[in-house]
């Protein structure tokens, strides 16, 4: 992510000559200051978080392809369109459901991460990363105004713990391994005698 944007930003290099060539202006588009830059950096971090989903799915669609209920469909003559459709896709679409509540936290701190060493959004876009530095970094150590960075701060924390609290939450209901049988071997949940 530090090398796209670094290249990204670089007017002398052959990416940021190709991106000013394209029909998207640099300052304002659609009511955001800094289009072209927030769009660069929202593909940065896309790519990143793409490329860890689409493993653990690859994972997960290798394992599916190799049960017995596959082999049982394609025997009774099903396409592989419709293997793919009726049977990986519904038992995949509960993981990915799960990844995207746990890389979204990823993504946001790191645009925060970003923002906080100077190369993220300009300044006039808000940013958690960009308020726990520059003026207000300068104050909460000088000045002893400590609320300038404590909320920000507070703020990303929460919403980084609140999305993985909802994707654990999403795992727990979609895993059947997860939600207890209450009988020998079931994974947990009441026991037999209701307690």
């Amino acid at each position: 992510l530090l090398a796209i944007i670094s290249v990204t930003k670089d007017p002398e290099s052959k990416v940021y000559k190709a991106l000013a060539l394209t029909p998207i202006p640099e300052g304002e588009f659609l009511g955001m200051p800094s289009f072209l830059q927030l769009l660069v950096l929202s593909i940065g971090i896309s790519l990143g978080v793409a490329v860890g989903t689409a493993r653990v799915v690859r994972g997960a669609v290798l394992s599916l392809k190799e049960n017995m209920y596959i082999e049982a469909a394609r025997s009774m003559g099903a396409s592989d369109l419709r293997i793919m459709l009726q049977h990986i896709l519904p038992n995949v679409l509960a993981l990915v459901v799960v990844l995207s509540t746990i890389f979204l936290p990823l993504a946001i701190l790191a645009e925060a991460a970003i923002s906080f060493l100077g190369l993220g959004v300009p300044q006039p876009t808000a940013s958690w990363g960009a308020d726990l530095t520059g003026n207000n970094q300068n104050d909460a150590i000088n000045r002893e105004i400590w609320w300038v960075v404590f909320f920000p701060g507070l703020a990303l924390s929460l919403t980084v713990l609140a999305f993985n609290m909802i994707g654990d939450s999403l795992r727990d209901i979609s895993d059947p391994r997860l939600r207890g049988g209450g009988g020998p071997g079931g994974g947990g949940g009441r026991s037999s005698t209701g307690f």
